[in-house]
Formats: structure tokens, C-alpha cells, sequence
């Protein structure tokens, strides 16, 4: 699943979520950045690796229920799982943003990186649930 996640890293460059992420990530870097009073923490750059743990619990997510009931209801919960955990990586992605914001277009640029990678794997955890592969 992790070799798939990433042959369909350019599907995912296309996916309406992950435009709207990158605007949200965008604007906040903005309003961020027009808030040059505060002073900057040395945070470390190693922080930057957390949004791309978000995939990796998105496909193993999707690599634990693969097999699970097919019923109607017994996927219907694990996608809205997966869904809401990609919808949800903003959050952590605004506040690495305000963590980082002496380096900010650098962690932009990590944090947008990481978010195609959940959209992908959103779609293979998708496939995987469902069972419907392309």
C-alpha cells in the first residue's frame, strides 16, 4: 500500500481536498507571517517530520480493515475515519506553521508535501476498505 500511496501522489495533486488544504496552509502561513512582533521559537527541524506520520496511520489504518465486513455499514465508518483523520492534519499543520515561523515557507513546503501524501493515502486506504482497486 505504501508503493501505491506514492504512484498516485499526482491523482492526488488534483484532489478538491487537497486544494482547500493548501489554501487553508497558505493563508494561515500569511496571517502568520504578517504577525512578525511575536517572536519566533527555536523549534527543532526534526518537528517537521510529524505530518508524515499522518499518511502512515491513514494506510495502516486502511492495511488493518482491509478485510473488514464489506456490509454497508461495516465500511461506512472506517472511511469516514480515514477522511476526517486527512481532513483533520491541518490543525497539526497550522501549529507546526506558528512553531516554525522563522522558517516558515520551508515548513510550508513540508507541510504541503505531507498533505499530498494523506490525500493519496486517503485514496489507497479507500480502495483497500472498499476492496475496489484501480
Amino acid at each position: 500500500m505504501l508503493r501505491y500511496s506514492f504512484e498516485i501522489l499526482p491523482l492526488a495533486a488534483l484532489m478538491p481536498s487537497f486544494v482547500v488544504a493548501v489554501l487553508v496552509i497558505v493563508a494561515s502561513a500569511v496571517v502568520i507571517g504578517r504577525r512578525a512582533d511575536v517572536p519566533a521559537v527555536t523549534a527543532p527541524l526534526l518537528e517537521l517530520a510529524i505530518p508524515f506520520l499522518i499518511p502512515v496511520l491513514i494506510l495502516a489504518w486502511g492495511l488493518r480493515y482491509e478485510h473488514a465486513d464489506r456490509s454497508d455499514h461495516g465500511t461506512s465508518w472506517h472511511l469516514w475515519a480515514v477522511t476526517l483523520v486527512s481532513w483533520l492534519q491541518v490543525l497539526p499543520a497550522i501549529w507546526l506553521l506558528w512553531r516554525h515561523r522563522s522558517r516558515m515557507w520551508l515548513a510550508a513546503g513540508f507541510i504541503i508535501a505531507a498533505n499530498l501524501w494523506a490525500n493519496a493515502a486517503t485514496f489507497v486506504a479507500a480502495m483497500a476498505l472498499t476492496d475496489t482497486w484501480i
